[in-house]
This record gives structure tokens, sequence and C-alpha cells, in this order.
């Protein structure tokens, strides 16, 4: 009996870490300038024209081009943008952000309340 209760409580701290450890990124859903990418300083979303997402860390302004920060491999490169190969450019909303992460959080630590008390019932009967 002391094993499955052991067992139990190891898949309700499994569960709680990894639902913990999510997290999301919410855009605003305006598309801005690429001038106003540059002046936010924020992660920002470009869908280009063939219908691809650049997810980038930033957007730079140098000698008159703009420039995407990716982070590949754990590494920091640039990648040169064509503002005709850009659709939209959304920039990060740093509150709804927060929010959705919060919700996340919270939501999953009452499903796991709800998961370890139904555990505890099922192992008294």
């Amino acid at each position: 009996m002391s094993q499955k209760y052991f067992k139990s409580k190891i898949v309700c701290v499994l569960l709680i870490f990894v639902l913990l450890m999510q997290s999301c990124a919410i855009y605003q859903k305006t598309s801005v300038s690429l001038d106003d990418a540059v002046a936010s300083n924020r992660k920002v979303l470009i869908t280009k024209t063939d219908g691809a997402k650049l997810k980038l860390k930033r957007v730079e302004l140098t000698d008159g081009k703009y420039y995407g920060i990716v982070k590949v491999d754990g590494k920091t490169e640039k990648i040169i943008l064509v503002e005709n190969d850009i659709r939209t450019i959304r920039i990060l909303n740093k509150s709804a952000t927060t929010i959705g992460t919060f919700g996340i959080v919270l939501g999953s630590l009452v499903i796991t309340f709800l998961v370890a008390a139904a555990i505890a019932v099922v192992q008294v009967y």
C-alpha cells in the first residue's frame, strides 16, 4: 500500500514540475512597421509572404538594413530582413504573456491537486 502511495506521489510531483515549466508567448494582434519593431526591442513574430514564420529575439537597424536576431544552437545570429518579403510583424505582448503563463501555472496546479485528491480517495477505498 505504501509503495502505491509513493508511486502516486512521484507521479504528482513530476506532473507539477512539467506543468510549471510551461510558458507561452502572446503577440499583439496588429501588425507594426519594422521601425516600431526596432524601437520596441522585444521579441517579434514575422510572417513572410510565403507563409513562413520567424520568431526573433529582436530586430536591429544597422547601416540602413534591418536584421533579425535569432538564437540557433545556443549562438545568436543575424538574419537580414527584406521588407518586400514580410507580410506581418507582431511584437510580443508582455502583459498578456504574463497573464497567460500565470493562468497555465494556476490551472496546472488546480488539476494536479484534483488528481492527487482523486488518488487519495481511491487509496482510502
